[in-house]
């Protein structure tokens, strides 16, 4: 569910950057990438109810508003059309170079239509098969590239590889989809026989144990192999670009071909199971009023349309609002993590706008909008160096009103009983 070929383009390209210092770079993007998402799974287990009872712990407007920004994340403004961007870059145009993104996108949404509407069932079935031949196919390209690496990791071409790999973890969109597809997985859990919240995050904790192995010797793999082509390559080199130049590198053009055509329908069966999720989202939140089929070609024509942007502006245009996106999101889940302990409704809203409201400097100068004087001062926070500046004074706030609220509370009580 949470690997896509959509995944393939990030891990490289940190490692290009991060040269040398590939490991700390590698560290950040798994510690946002998967130990995020199997905390967000874990989360939803011990509230129960999925990621609505998630949000109404801040409150019910709130978890529309949230949810509703991640399913647009999910679907047609960031994770659909780069699908289908990533499927024509890298793998349609590296087999027809002459081929046209227009046509070959409009394709690729005709036939997601198609599947979403009538035939879902034979989806499933092709992703069941598609996806373990994608990850053989991204470990014989790691095992070929260790064996017969293609270069030397250079120095690193920035200066915090940990948080640059924390902050690229981010764009996966992995730990938004988890608080999603959470319930589906918890669901999955209690038809087989895990009906309690203790044995559900057992066994939550254990397969995401080995579902953590798998990834990480595939992401740190891929950066693995990403920093040994750092000095191969010019500096503008875009992410697509850079994989399928390393892979022609390492296994020629037959390794290239069977990477494309990986990639292509890996794409497609993510870009069919987003359109889906993201079809019943919308006309569950509208109480039927946004008909599913209607929904779901109109998400098909906005992502045909952005699609076409192609994958760099697709990024450019996403990560700003991921850096908001993601640190109230985070909090979220920490909160619910810890929810047993007795944790106010003041206590998620501290900690959740707190983040919020931090994020929004760093978010506006990635519009060129100049508050680079209140960007300094967020620096000067703990953890800062690690892109969680946010993350200590969201919690203080959080303490603060809950103990401020409950103090309250706790007096009201007692002026009444007199």
């Amino acid at each position: 569910m949470f690997f896509g070929a959509g995944n393939l383009i990030f891990p490289p390209m940190l490692g290009y950057r991060t040269g040398e210092n590939w490991l700390s770079g590698t560290v950040g993007f798994m510690m946002s990438d998967v130990g995020l998402s199997l905390i967000a799974i874990i989360a939803v287990a011990v509230i129960g109810g999925g990621f609505t009872a998630l949000g109404n712990k801040v409150g019910p407007r709130y978890s529309k508003i949230l949810g509703t920004t991640i399913m647009l994340a999910l679907g047609p403004l960031l994770a659909i059309p780069r699908a289908s961007a990533v499927s024509y870059e890298m793998g349609i145009e590296s087999l027809f170079p002459t081929s046209t993104m227009w046509l070959v996108t409009t394709i690729f949404f005709i036939a997601t239509i198609f599947f979403v509407i009538d035939q879902k069932g034979v989806i499933d079935k092709i992703g069941k098969l598609l996806t373990p031949i994608l990850l053989l196919t991204l470990l014989a390209i790691i095992v070929a590239g260790i064996i017969h690496p293609i270069g030397v990791a250079s120095t690193s071409k920035v200066a915090n590889a940990f948080g640059l790999g924390f902050t690229e973890g981010y764009q996966t969109v992995d730990a938004l989809a988890a608080v999603i597809f959470a319930r589906i997985i918890l669901n999955t859990l209690v038809s087989k026989g895990y009906t309690t919240t203790t044995s559900q995050v057992m066994i939550t904790i254990k397969a995401g144990a080995i579902a953590l192995g798998i990834i990480a010797i595939i992401y740190g793999g891929l950066i693995f192999i990403g920093s040994n082509s750092s000095a191969l390559f010019p500096d503008d080199i875009t992410r697509t670009s850079l994989f399928v130049c390393i892979v022609n590198r390492i296994l020629g053009s037959s390794g290239t071909l069977i990477m494309a055509i990986a990639v292509v329908f890996a794409c497609f069966t993510t870009a069919v199971g987003l359109t889906a999720t993201a079809g019943a989202y919308f006309q569950h939140i509208s109480k039927g009023k946004l008909n599913y089929k209607i929904t779901v070609v109109v998400i098909s024509f906005v992502s045909l349309l952005i699609a076409n942007l192609g994958v760099k502006t697709i990024i450019s245009f996403s990560e700003p609002i991921l850096l908001l996106v993601y640190p109230p999101v985070i909090m979220l889940i920490i909160c619910g993590l810890f929810d047993k302990f007795g944790l106010s409704k003041h206590f998620y809203r501290g900690a959740v706008h707190t983040a919020l409201i931090l994020s929004i400097p760093e978010m506006l100068t990635r519009y060129h909008i100049p508050v680079n004087s209140v960007v300094d001062l967020l620096n000067s926070l703990p953890l800062a160096s690690y892109k969680v500046g946010w993350l200590i004074p969201s919690l203080l706030v959080a303490l603060i009103l809950h103990i401020a609220f409950h103090k309250k509370e706790i007096i009201t009580v007692i002026n009444e009983t007199r």
